[in-house]
């Protein structure tokens, strides 16, 4: 982060200064929302969570050396404030005017799945010919957003900003703070839907992103998406880019095969690319980093496929892990129905003696819950998936939708140690196991616990 004023701080929050006697440069060189990472001279915002309250650690900030704060709430604490209506938004506002002060292009990345990956692709790609600056991890809603503005300085070239929030008019916002030049949408499907009610709130948040865009902006579109045709009226007169397998797209794949430990694709018709990945999903993901790299940062196609071939996928993604004759499928970075049928779907295109699914809850689903878990068991009954084993209230659901589809061999699991005996128990050279859960349930702990039992047994 280059630096602030105080001056400035207090003009992007419209915040009223308190006990500052104008000591010192006035000049914050870092911000932070938490004090065990905060260091000498930072600016502190104490956000408050559903679980949390910043306010609370206000006075460790400052014997942490922090030299400024911004609150909501009146603090008896003789020590230099800001004070403001909500100490959320005056973080994003702060990002705004800071981003305001360099000139950056701005990639804005949302879809209900394949962002991180998406964005892990297209920031390989430009950083080999950019200054790039992209969400960390899942930095993608109202505090992760302009934490990632923060790490930009004026030698940066591009940001690349995944957006994803759980409320209409979420992602408007976040466009507000993050000034996207280009949007690109994966996906619309069934994410949120506690807070977003229906798949269609799900397209109108999604396509803030579109409409926030500059009249001269560039959108990317997923062609073969359901709500394509929706996203595309959105645009209004902004320039659309497509890309997809089943449409006839500017970016396209076909001959889509699995070889060995690759998923092998033809770009437009032309160039055989090998991507380190067995999910083929993955195509989607590629070919909207490549339409972005090339329409708009002027990638030629043939830059492109040793760039994507020396890309490696991010772990809890369809990640396969081989161990002593047995194939996991580490799929647990989260889920929702479209995403888990995507990957059942998948895996049960893979190799194998016998196929084995864990699977736990998806959350975030509303009034639908049951219902979503129940297919999602009839389709593991339908593909006649030779074992379910079922973990989480929910996914007595999927055990229920299963037996419907005559499935003999099911087992229900109140918590992971007992998905790890029964694994344990169950496996045998040459199976393969896929297992995927939302990321709250933490099933990649089952994986990690059954690989170290194999390693003892075949060791001892």
């Amino acid at each position: 982060m280059e630096q602030l004023t105080i001056d400035e701080i207090i003009r992007a929050t419209k915040g009223l200064l308190f006990n500052y006697h104008r000591r010192g440069d006035g000049i914050i060189k870092n911000i932070s929302t938490d004090t065990r990472t905060l260091k000498q001279g930072d600016l502190f915002i104490a956000l408050k969570g559903k679980n949390f309250d910043g306010h609370n650690f206000v006075k460790q900030a400052f014997e942490k050396g922090a030299k400024l704060a911004v609150v909501s709430k009146k603090l008896d604490i003789d020590k230099p404030l800001i004070k403001v209506e909500n100490t959320l938004d005056a973080l994003g506002d702060i990002a705004s005017y800071y981003q305001s002060k360099f000139r950056v292009k701005v990639v804005g990345i949302t879809g209900s799945n394949g962002k991180s990956t998406t964005k892990e692709i297209l920031g390989h790609i430009l950083s080999f010919r950019f200054n790039v600056v992209k969400s960390l991890a899942s930095f993608n809603n109202f505090v992760g957003v302009p934490l990632t503005i923060f790490s930009i300085n004026s030698n940066t070239e591009v940001l690349i900003q995944e957006m994803e929030t759980n409320i209409l008019g979420g992602i408007k916002r976040l466009c507000y703070i993050a000034r996207p030049n280009l949007g690109l949408v994966t996906n619309i499907g069934k994410t949120h839907l506690e807070f977003l009610v229906k798949e269609y709130n799900v397209f109108r948040e999604k396509s803030e992103l579109l409409e926030s865009l500059p009249y001269d902006g560039y959108a990317f579109l997923n062609i073969d998406d359901r709500y394509f045709d929706r996203l595309k009226k959105v645009c209004g007169k902004r320039k659309i880019v497509t890309f997809g397998i089943k449409n006839k797209a500017k970016f396209y794949a076909t001959n889509i095969e699995i070889k060995d430990k690759y998923l092998c694709f033809t770009l437009n018709g032309n160039y055989r690319i090998n991507l380190n990945t067995i999910f083929y999903r993955n195509v989607y993901n590629a070919l909207g980093a490549i339409s972005v790299a090339c329409r708009y940062f002027g990638f030629k196609l043939r830059e492109i496929k040793p760039l994507l071939e020396n890309f490696t996928f991010l772990p809890l993604r369809f990640q396969l892990i081989e161990i002593k004759g047995i194939r996991f499928i580490n799929d647990c970075f989260n889920a929702n129905p479209d995403s888990m049928r995507e990957a059942i779907l998948a895996f049960n295109n893979l190799e194998g003696k016998r196929k084995i699914v864990l699977l736990g809850d998806m959350l975030e689903l509303g009034s639908q819950k049951e219902k979503f878990h129940y297919l999602i068991g009839k389709l593991c009954g339908e593909l006649k998936i030779d074992f379910l084993i079922a973990i989480g209230k929910l996914s007595k659901f999927m055990v229920n939708g299963a037996k419907e589809e005559n499935i003999k061999n099911i087992i229900y699991c109140k918590s992971k140690e007992e998905a790890v005996k029964s694994l344990i128990n169950l496996l045998e050279n040459g199976d393969t196991v896929l297992v995927k859960a939302s990321r709250a349930m933490g099933l990649e702990e089952v994986i990690e616990k059954v690989m170290d039992r194999i390693k003892e047994i075949k060791n001892g």
